[in-house]
């Protein structure tokens, strides 16, 4: 029998769907790993959720419970898609008595002082990107440039924009064939991700005339269960 693992894939905002390490590049970093390691992913977990505070992330809660009750390894394709925090990501570590695989730490399972140095690290690239931000901003600011909403777009404007484009949604979903593809893709579970791909196999487009991703499929499930 081969050796099992639990995924487990975080993206903190919208932006990091589209960015180096959305969901895909971490799905591709876990399937790669879990080749050479000749694993097999028993379940996929995906969570949006800023990485703060682990208590705020009931799908990695989840996910953890399926390790202990399998005895499988967790993997996560970057420590940080974990936690930034020492003593977080390390309960988490005794939690899962040790059975953690990062694909960013050489190795195969993590010990608690690989783990902790590698916490570190993220730690401290963290502090780095809010000063780099700050300094950023400080440096827009100085050269008289103003930060925040343009004053000229006012409430009624942006009204008039968000019920323009709610119309235009609205009359989009109504699609019957694409509604039913919809409802017959979440009766059979898939998740967003296959949704999409699935919805963008068939020639669908967003409303921008756009394939479809995560965050677009996600949108459209939740019209169209509502609807």
């Amino acid at each position: 029998m081969s050796t099992q693992y639990v995924s487990y894939l975080r993206v903190s905002r919208k932006k990091q769907g589209r960015s180096g390490l959305g969901l895909a590049a971490q799905r591709d970093y876990v399937s790669y790993f879990s080749k050479i390691d000749g694993a097999e992913i028993v379940k996929e977990f995906v969570e949006v959720e800023g990485g703060g505070d682990v208590t705020k992330r009931p799908v990695l809660k989840d996910a953890i419970k399926m390790c202990c009750d399998l005895k499988c390894f967790l993997i996560v394709a970057k420590v940080d898609r974990l936690s930034r925090s020492t003593p977080d990501g390390l309960a988490i570590l005794e939690e899962l008595n040790g059975r953690l695989i990062c694909c960013d730490i050489p190795g195969g399972p993590v010990d608690e002082f690989m783990l902790t140095m590698y916490l570190a690290f993220a730690a401290r690239e963290l502090l780095l990107i809010r000063l780099r931000t700050k300094a950023a901003l400080k440096a827009k600011r100085d050269s008289g440039f103003k930060l925040g909403k343009p004053e000229n777009l006012n409430l009624n404007h942006r009204a008039k924009g968000s019920d323009q484009a709610a119309k235009k949604t609205n009359e989009f979903r109504t699609d019957r064939k694409l509604t039913s593809m919809v409802e017959s893709c979440v009766r059979d579970g898939m998740d967003y991700d296959q949704l999409a791909q699935e919805l963008n196999s068939h020639g669908f487009l967003t409303y921008r005339q756009r394939p479809y991703n995560y965050y677009s499929a996600m949108r459209l499930v939740k019209a169209t269960i509502k609807n």
